[in-house]
C-alpha cells in the first residue's frame, strides 16, 4: 500500500471525547421553554376498521393543548417508494401499533391521561401474518386500494397482497439442471430482527413567528426527514430546517417515524413539541428486518461446478412497503453469492401482512440471503463429499467474473479472503476437542457487498490561521464518519489533522446528502470531500501565484506552505494566504466538491422489477470462520472462536474499521443465536428488553479479524465501505458449524436451544 501521512493511521476519533463526558446532546436531551410533550395514540388491533374517533374528554384534560387525527391534516400519502401511508389513519388501520391520533400537552402526565380518554370505535377485521398465507386468493387484502398508491419508479407484480417482485436471470436454468449431477432442493427462513440501538427515536419541533419550523432529531438522514416533514405538511421545503442531533445508534433504523409527529404538533400549537419514543413503542412501531422464506434449487457437477442456481424467496415487509421494495432488489442482487453460476433464475417477492413495519437494517436483505446461500453451500459440499473450502475456492468470483446483473468489476477479492481466514484459522488441521464432552465444529461462509451509490456534496474553507473547515450533510451514526471526513481532508489539504474540523448534519446551509447508510459513507463522502479539497488547493495556489508573482505551474504546497520549487524560500504560509484572500484578494478560499459514482454497466435485459440495480460503484468481499461447542443436553451453542477475513481496499482509520468489524459481527452473532422478535396475533409478545435478548459481553468470543488490504480504484485513497459487509455471513458461517458439531441442519433462524433439541429429537 501507498503510504500517507493521515490516510490509514489509527488517530481520536472526534466525537470521542464529548460523548465519554457526556457533552454529546442526543434528541432526547434537549429541551426548550414551554416546550409540550407529544404522545401518539396506536391501533391495539392488527387490522380494524376506524368507525368513529371521540377527542371530546382528552381535550377536556388540563394541560392538554392539542389532539390531531386525520381530519385534522391532509390526507396525503408518502413513502420511500411506494406511497401507501399517511400520518394518521382514517379508514383502517393495519397492525398492532399503526398511528391513530397524536396529543401535546404541557406535561407527560397530561399526554398520556388524554391518550387513555380518546375514544376510538374499531370494527376488527380477519388479519393475515404470515407472507405464504397473505398471497393465497382468500386471504384478507392489508391494502384494498393499492391500484391507486403512487409510486416512486415503476414497480412489477403488484397484485392483492403482493406489493412487488424483482427477478434477476441469466442462462437457461433447466438446461443447467440437466447438465448436473445433482439437484438440491433446500427451504430456509429467517426472522424479525430489530435493529435496537442504544436511543430510541426522539424529536423535537419548534415554530417561530415567521412560521418557519425547526426540528432536531435523531436521524440517519436530514435531507429525507425535511422531505418527509414539509411534504405531509404541505410546506416548502425552505420553510423546514431539520438539525440532526448525536445518534446513539442507527443500523438503517433511524428513518423518519417520530419527527413528522412532533412538527404536526408544533405547527398545530404553535409551541416546542418534544416526542421521545419509550423503549416499548420502539420496539414495537419502528422498523425490523424483513422476515424472509427462501426456496433454492442447485444443480452441481460431481467436482462442485455449479450448472444452475434458482432461488425463489418471499419477503414479510409487513403493514406498509417502505424500503421493502429496494431489499427485494438488493437481497435478490445477492442471492447467487459471491459465486460463478452461469444458469441463474432469482424471484423475489414482497408481500403485504398486518405485521410492524419492516425497512432498511444493517445488510439490507443481504444478511438473509446469504444465510440461504451459504447453507447451501455447505450442503452442497456435504453432498459430494467436498470440503467446504474447497467448495467455495472453485466457484469464488474473481476479478472481472460477471455479478448477477452483468456488472464487472476489477477489485473482487474474495479468494484472497478465503485464503486468509483459512490460514489463520488453520483449516484443515485436527479439530479440537471440547474438554466437558460438548460437541465442537467449524463452519465457514462468505459474502460480497457493494458500497457507495447516490450523489455526495462537501466544501471546505481554508481558515485564517490556516485550519480548515469542512462542511457536509452526513450524519455521524456511530461508526466514525466525521473522523474519516477529517482524515481524506488533511491528507488532500496537507494540514494536520488536528487542524481539521468537520461541521455537519443541518439542512440549513450545509451541502445536500442523501443520508448515512448502506455502507456508503467512507467512500462517497470521502470523494466529495477529496475533490472540494482539490478546489481548494487549486485556489489556494492561485491566489498564492498572484501574491508571489510566480506561474501556478512553478509552485509546490508542502508543510502548510506554498512556494516556488524551484526557490523553497520563496513561498507564503496557508495563514498568510488565507488572511489576504479574506481581506483584498478576491474573497475566502473555498472548495466545493461533489460526487456521483460511475458504477459499471448492467446488463438490464437481466433484470426485471429491481428497484435498485446497478448503483455502486465498488464491491468488498469477506470470509468468516466460526468454531462453536454445542451442548447437547441444553441445546446451548456457544461460540468459541470467530476468524473474520475482510476485503478494505485500503484502511482510513484502523481504529474505527476494527470497531466496525467488532460490533457488526456482535449483531450478526445476536441475529444468529438470540435476537427474534416474537408476533402472537400481530402482537409483539416481546416487546422490552427483558424478553427481547441482545448478546452481551459474555456471549460474544474474542473476534479475530484480518484486513485484505489493496486500493480499490473506485474509493477514494482506494477505500471501500465496510460498514454492512461484516455481519452478512456471520449466520451461515455458525449455522454450518453447528452442522459439523451435531450432523443436523438448522434450517431456520435464530438458532435457539429449543430448536437443537427438538432437530437433535428428530435426528434420534
Amino acid at each position: 500500500m501507498s503510504e500517507f501521512a493521515v490516510v490509514g493511521k489509527n488517530l481520536p476519533r472526534i466525537d470521542g471525547i464529548p460523548k465519554a463526558t457526556g457533552e454529546s446532546q442526543y434528541a432526547a436531551d434537549l429541551w426548550v421553554p414551554g416546550c409540550l410533550q407529544g404522545r401518539i395514540l396506536r391501533s391495539p388491533y392488527p387490522h380494524a376498521r376506524i368507525l368513529n374517533i371521540d377527542t371530546s374528554k382528552a381535550q377536556a384534560v388540563q394541560g392538554v393543548k392539542a389532539i390531531l387525527t386525520a381530519k385534522d391534516v391532509s390526507n396525503v400519502r408518502f413513502g420511500m417508494w411506494i406511497f401507501d401511508e399517511t400520518l394518521f389513519k382514517s379508514d383502517k388501520v393495519r397492525y398492532v401499533g399503526d398511528e391513530v391520533a397524536a396529543v401535546a400537552a404541557a406535561d407527560d402526565d397530561a399526554a398520556r391521561e388524554a391518550l387513555e380518554l380518546i375514544r376510538v370505535e374499531y370494527e376488527e377485521l380477519p388479519a393475515v401474518f404470515d407472507s405464504e398465507e397473505a398471497l393465497k386468493p382468500d386471504a384478507p387484502l392489508v391494502h384494498e386500494d393499492f391500484a391507486k398508491h403512487k409510486t416512486l419508479i415503476p414497480l412489477v407484480g403488484h397484485e392483492g397482497n403482493q406489493a412487488c417482485r424483482v427477478r434477476f436471470y441469466d442462462g437457461d436454468v433447466e438446461a443447467g439442471f440437466s447438465e448436473a449431477d445433482e439437484v438440491i432442493e433446500n427451504r430456509f427462513r429467517t426472522h424479525a430482527h430489530h435493529p435496537t440501538y442504544l436511543e430510541t427515536h426522539a424529536a423535537l419541533a419548534s415554530i417561530d413567528s415567521a412560521d418557519d419550523l425547526t426540528v432536531w432529531v435523531t436521524t440517519q438522514g436530514i435531507y429525507k426527514s425535511q422531505e418527509t416533514i414539509a411534504k405531509l405538511l404541505e410546506l416548502p421545503l425552505t420553510r423546514v430546517r431539520v438539525i440532526g442531533t448525536t445518534v446513539g445508534g442507527g443500523f438503517g433504523g433511524k428513518k423518519p417515524r417520530v419527527e413528522q409527529y412532533a412538527a404536526a404538533l408544533a405547527y398545530k400549537t404553535r409551541k416546542p413539541v418534544r416526542i421521545m419514543f419509550s423503549r416499548e413503542e420502539d420496539l414495537a412501531a419502528t422498523f425490523k428486518r424483513h422476515p424472509t422464506l427462501i426456496d433454492i434449487k442447485s444443480g452441481v457437477k460431481r467436482d462442485g461446478t455449479l450448472t444452475a442456481w434458482e432461488l425463489k424467496a418471499l419477503l414479510n415487509t409487513g403493514a406498509y412497503a417502505d424500503h421493502g421494495p429496494s431489499v427485494a432488489s438488493f437481497g435478490a442482487f445477492n442471492a447467487r453469492g459471491p459465486y460463478k453460476t452461469a444458469n441463474v433464475n432469482i424471484e423475489a417477492r414482497l408481500v403485504y401482512t398486518n405485521l410492524s413495519m419492516s425497512g432498511a437494517f444493517r445488510g439490507y436483505g443481504n444478511p438473509q440471503f446469504t444465510f440461504a446461500v451459504e447453507s447451501q453451500m455447505d450442503i452442497i459440499a456435504r453432498t459430494l463429499g467436498i470440503d467446504p473450502l474447497d467448495l467455495r475456492r472453485k466457484n469464488a468470483m474473481g476479478p472481472g467474473d460477471p455479478m448477477v446483473n452483468g456488472q464487472r468489476y476489477p477489485g473482487v477479492r474474495l479468494r484472497e479472503t478465503l485464503e486468509q481466514a483459512a490460514e489463520a484459522f488453520g483449516w484443515g488441521k485436527t479439530k479440537r476437542v471440547s474438554p466437558d464432552g460438548k460437541k465442537r465444529g467449524i463452519g465457514i461462509a462468505c459474502a460480497s457487498h457493494p458500497s457507495g451509490g447516490w450523489g455526495s456534496s462537501a466544501t471546505i474553507k481554508l481558515m485564517a490561521d490556516g485550519s480548515i473547515q469542512v462542511v457536509t450533510g452526513i450524519i455521524e451514526i456511530g461508526a466514525g464518519e466525521y473522523t474519516v471526513a477529517a482524515q481524506m481532508a488533511a491528507e488532500a489539504m496537507g494540514v494536520p489533522y488536528e487542524k481539521v474540523r468537520v461541521i455537519a448534519a443541518d439542512t440549513d446551509g450545509f451541502p445536500f446528502e442523501q443520508f448515512t447508510g448502506a455502507s456508503r459513507a467512507t467512500l462517497n463522502v470521502g470523494h466529495a470531500v477529496r475533490l472540494a479539497a482539490q478546489d481548494a488547493c487549486e485556489e489556494l495556489i492561485r491566489r498564492a501565484s498572484e501574491m508571489l508573482e510566480a506561474p501556478m505551474e512553478d509552485l509546490k504546497t508542502e508543510g502548510e506552505r506554498v512556494f516556488v520549487a524551484s526557490a523553497p524560500d520563496r513561498g507564503l504560509s496557508y495563514a498568510e494566504v488565507a488572511i489576504a484572500a479574506n481581506l483584498f484578494k478576491k474573497g475566502p478560499i473555498l472548495g466545493k466538491g461533489s460526487w456521483v459514482p460511475d458504477p459499471p454497466p448492467a446488463a438490464l435485459e437481466r433484470v426485471e422489477g429491481a428497484a435498485m440495480n446497478d448503483e455502486f460503484p465498488t464491491h468488498g468481499f469477506v470470509t468468516h470462520i466460526a468454531e462453536v461447542e454445542v451442548d447437547e443436553e441444553t441445546g446451548e451453542v456457544d461460540i468459541v472462536r470467530m476468524v473474520c477475513s475482510h476485503d478494505i481496499g485500503q484502511a482510513i482509520n484502523r481504529g474505527g474499521l476494527e470497531g466496525q468489524i467488532e460490533g457488526g459481527v456482535t449483531q450478526g452473532i445476536g441475529y444468529t443465536l438470540v435476537e427474534e422478535m416474537i408476533f402472537e396475533q400481530g402482537l409483539l409478545a416481546n416487546g422490552t428488553l427483558v424478553d427481547y435478548k441482545i448478546p452481551n459481553v459474555l456471549d460474544v468470543p474474542a473476534i479475530e479479524y484480518h484486513f485484505v488490504e489493496e486500493a480499490d480504484p473506485n474509493g477514494p485513497y482506494g477505500a471501500k465501505g465496510v460498514g454492512e459487509a461484516v455481519l452478512v455471513p456471520t449466520a451461515p458461517a455458525i449455522a454450518n458449524a453447528v452442522y459439523d458439531a451435531l450432523g443436523t441442519r438448522m434450517m431456520d433462524l435464530p438458532i435457539t436451544p429449543d430448536k437443537v433439541l427438538r432437530a437433535l429429537s428428530k435426528q434420534n
